[in-house]
């Protein structure tokens, strides 16, 4: 469920200085001038070509299924989507994931769900025909330096189908989320106000041991009421089919913490992000229980609210060294 906000608080602030801990980047086969939570995301270092050429093979059929563990899915167009099929240890690397269908119930473009040990990267994911898919989903991935746009949520992570939760459940490093999308009716989930919940970087719906650092999202923001909304055409550059957006009567974020069944939410970082928009932009702080900790963000000033984490004071969560604009949060 999601949280439902009605305040107008401004954040306390305080100048100061922020020192970021550098962290060696991820293994990689090749020597790359990136380091997670150092290099900010963007279209020329994340996505297609950055580790070969851009993929020009098309996939023979729309959807893309893998067919047993291990299986290496690589420098590829899929004009659909990619279910790994509840096989394990599967690598999606140098792929255009397109999203072409308006699939229902829960369209993830990347459906990782009754799958262990899922790697995306170095790929593209967006929905080519303006219909609100999710990008990843849902549980026991690693997603690195992937660009995703046009989809209503980049991520979502949770305990559904029958992933076993690893020592590391979910790893989300480096990626460029942008241009997310809202759209109304939801055509995918039957909801009260009848428009899709779109919260950009990641939703977190339960699961233990989940780590978000250094991906860049600038999340679906408003500062007037109104969501200037890109319900996009078939091809780039995405024109708006309408203009001036719709009404803002839902909660986004660029970070949702919403716990859905009996799932709880612990031992999370959120470490060296940047981050911006949605409602607030970090929202449902207080169900990260554990050794949760939101260090080392970088927030832009223009979430709804002007609020860039909330609750602002949760017991129990360390809240260090983030930074609204050109000052600490």
């Amino acid at each position: 469920m999601k949280k439902h906000i009605a305040f107008a608080i401004a954040p306390v602030i305080t100048a100061a200085a922020l020192t970021f801990t550098l962290g060696a980047a991820p293994a990689q086969a090749i020597t790359e001038p990136f380091t997670v939570g150092v290099t900010q995301p963007s279209a020329s270092n994340t996505g297609v070509g950055i580790v070969r050429a851009k993929p020009t093979a098309v996939h023979t059929s729309t959807n893309f299924t893998v067919t047993k563990d291990n299986q290496v899915v690589k420098d590829l167009i899929v004009n659909g989507i990619i279910d790994t099929n509840g096989y394990d240890d599967v690598v999606i690397e140098n792929v255009i994931v397109k999203g072409q269908g308006a699939n229902t119930g829960a369209p993830f473009l990347i459906k990782t769900g009754k799958s262990n040990r899922v790697t995306i990267r170095y790929s593209e994911i967006y929905s080519s025909i303006g219909y609100p898919a999710m990008g990843i989903g849902s549980g026991n991935y690693k997603s690195y330096r992937n660009n995703i746009h046009h989809v209503s949520d980049a991520h979502r992570v949770n305990l559904s189908g029958s992933a076993t939760p690893d020592a590391m459940l979910a790893v989300i490093e480096g990626n460029y989320v942008h241009d997310t999308i809202m759209w109304s009716p939801d055509p995918a989930q039957a909801r009260a106000d009848n428009k899709t919940h779109s919260d950009a970087l990641v939703q977190l719906e339960g699961g233990k041991n989940i780590r978000i650092t250094g991906n860049r999202a600038t999340g679906l923001h408003s500062t007037d009421g109104t969501s200037s909304v890109t319900r996009t055409t078939t091809a780039a550059p995405f024109i708006p089919v309408t203009s001036g957006g719709m009404a803002y009567a839902v909660t986004t974020s660029s970070i949702m913490v919403s716990p859905a069944a009996d799932w709880t939410i612990s031992n999370v970082t959120i470490d060296k992000n940047w981050l911006g928009g949605g409602e607030v932009t970090i929202n449902g702080a207080d169900d990260l229980l554990g050794t949760s900790s939101i260090s080392g963000n970088v927030f832009d000033a223009n979430s709804l609210q002007n609020v860039a984490i909330w609750p602002k004071s949760v017991a129990g969560l360390s809240l260090t060294g983030n930074i609204l604009k050109t000052v600490t949060y």
